[in-house]
């Protein structure tokens, strides 16, 4: 016969009870035979009833013994956890009524008393499930509560065990509200971890949840929005424009929300990555005119994106004003597009600029956080070889930071990290290890698969370095030169100022 998990789990912490008490302790305490004890410890079921008294007799937390979640006693339990603990234990009691009673009625005719007995320990059941529901939810929700400050603190370490003990307290609550939340904060958690296909998963399942129950409302359009910048994140563009597509159509009678507003931003954003600015950017820009200055934060990342392509901004002119935003109290809309402006800043290989908006940013305590670790080394190293001044390329490239990036689950990742990683070499003059990394690049980029797509300014960077490669060969070696300078012709006649010059 199969064992169960829950059953070998079980019987592998009443092993750990007899090596800390001896079996003749457990079956004295208990008042169950030695034999039984050895037979729990073989494989046969153990009652629950042997479970309660191992928790009366000898003080076990019976969430220990139920899931192997918590401290071994409840002596380490603090004074909610343990009545929680045995209400878990008390349901798991009544859950076996109900089995016992369904068994017995199978087993021969059923009668009146039968079908009552069966009526009053469901009854019971439902009862302590309700009990340990209004229970669970309360302290679920101040889980939750404490795991969004968390995320939002950008203390990824408290965030990931705080998601781990609200998954534990969610299997006892049926308030869909709060289950949706903790799906929504751990899929952000497994994002930032690169699980790129788990956060997906988990998205997907907070969506269906939402869309089960009716027509998109304003909490189903903002998971889905959320979905579709993780989709752009990861390079899945065109599933995110879809998504964002899809669920405009489906809830018309919410246009003038915000929400319907920041799903038609995320299409723009989604349009302007797959190289149709024409469509996108002004997209973006009427969807952050009918948003407002007070939603600034929700869509300043965009709209610097916008504005960089167009040629209506750049990173100087950006630094300056971001500077005026956190005069101005706007530290939420600055640290929503940090990233926007740091990439553009790389792009212009400016090292004053990448200094100053390096200085700015992590000299901010509100926007510090949103500037990584592996951020401000890449930039430190960066403007060291555009100064001229050396600095460790190949150490670098062999660091963990460097790895995690080339050996990400998404494609996408590893074309930004080989690219990137050439761009470096090239500004250091090592054109043997740029080559390397542009080929890396290269066939990243011939064998990705048609779910993902590279972001425009990333391709703008990978055929960049093509062209300082391959300038100079000829024939068929000057192909990828010849290449990217197509790219950027047809990427400028869309509209893209920022790759005016490149295309000659």
């Amino acid at each position: 016969m199969q064992i169960s998990t829950e059953e070998a789990g079980l019987r592998a912490r009443l092993e750990q009870l007899v090596a800390e008490h001896s079996q003749a302790r457990l079956a004295r305490d208990t008042g169950v035979t030695p034999s039984n004890v050895s037979r729990y410890l073989a494989g046969m079921r153990v009652p629950a009833e042997f479970c309660m008294r191992l928790v009366e007799k000898l003080g076990v937390n019976p969430a220990w013994l139920l899931t192997g979640e918590g401290a071994t006693y409840l002596a380490d339990v603090d004074a909610a956890g343990g009545v929680q603990a045995r209400d878990m234990l008390e349901l798991v009691r009544a859950m076996e009524a109900v089995a016992r009673v369904r068994l017995g009625a199978l087993s021969g005719k059923p009668d009146r008393k039968l079908l009552r007995e069966l009526s009053d320990n469901i009854e019971a059941f439902e009862k302590l499930r309700a009990q340990l529901h209004l229970r669970t939810a309360g302290f679920l929700r101040d889980l939750l509560d404490q795991l969004h400050a968390a995320i939002e603190a950008r203390e990824m370490q408290k965030a990931d065990f705080l998601c781990n003990a609200a998954r534990q307290a969610s299997r006892f609550c049926d308030d869909d509200v709060l289950l949706r939340r903790l799906d929504h904060y751990e899929a952000h958690l497994l994002s930032v971890q690169r699980k790129d296909e788990s956060a997906l998963k988990l998205q997907h399942k907070a969506i269906a949840r939402y869309l089960a129950l009716a027509e998109p409302d304003l909490m189903a359009m903002h998971e889905i929005n959320a979905h579709a910048i993780y989709l752009l994140r990861v390079g899945r563009i065109e599933d995110a424009r879809r998504t964002t597509r899809a669920a405009q159509e489906l809830a018309l009678d919410l246009e003038a929300t915000p929400d319907y507003q920041l799903l038609r931003l995320s299409e723009g954003m989604a349009l302007m990555l797959l190289g149709r600015l024409r469509e996108g950017g002004p997209r973006v820009i009427d969807a952050a005119n009918r948003l407002g200055p007070p939603e600034l934060e929700y869509y300043a990342a965009e709209l610097a994106t916008a504005e960089f392509f167009m040629g209506l901004s750049d990173p100087a002119s950006k630094l300056a004003q971001h500077k005026q935003w956190l005069r101005d109290g706007r530290e939420e809309a600055v640290g929503a597009s940090v990233t926007a402006a740091l990439s553009f800043c790389f792009w212009e290989r400016n090292p004053r600029v990448i200094r100053d908006a390096l200085a700015l940013y992590t000299g901010h305590a509100a926007v510090r956080g949103r500037v990584s670790a592996f951020l401000a080394e890449y930039a430190e190293l960066y403007c060291r070889v555009l100064e001229g001044k050396g600095g460790g390329v190949r150490e670098f490239l062999k660091s963990d930071a460097h790895r995690a990036r080339i050996e990400a689950e998404s494609p996408v990742d590893r074309f930004r990290g080989h690219a990137t990683a050439c761009d470096l070499a090239l500004a250091a003059g090592q054109e043997k290890l740029a080559r390397d990394e542009w080929e890396a690049t290269q066939e990243l980029l011939q064998g990705l698969g048609r779910r993902y797509q590279i972001p425009v300014l990333q391709l703008g960077l990978h055929h960049r370095n093509a062209l300082e490669l391959f300038a100079k060969a000829k024939g068929k070696a000057a192909e990828p030169a010849t290449q990217a300078r197509q790219f950027f012709q047809q990427q400028f006649k869309e509209g893209y100022a920022c790759f005016r010059d490149l295309g000659e």
